[in-house]
């Protein structure tokens, strides 16, 4: 594969990715307020957790495709 065939795969699996997640969070709220979930979940409380998620996820992306990069110049 050709670095650019790359690029884009990795750019679509990513829009894949975030739609997916979107698509959860979307049908995990509609189920919450129609009644189908019953909890108690605050964001006033669980905001920091969210912003650790997402940061842990930017950094093991970031060490993903530097990894990939040393894979494609050792060969």
């Amino acid at each position: 594969m050709t670095e650019e065939r790359i690029h884009m795969r990795r750019h679509v699996l990513s829009n894949i990715y975030w739609g997916l997640v979107l698509l959860a969070i979307g049908c995990f709220l509609l189920a919450r307020n129609l009644g189908y979930l019953d909890f108690y979940f605050s964001f006033r409380i669980y905001w920091p957790v969210i912003l650790i998620l997402v940061g842990l996820g930017w950094i093991v992306k970031s060490f993903e495709s530097r990894s990939g990069e040393r894979d494609e110049n050792v060969k």
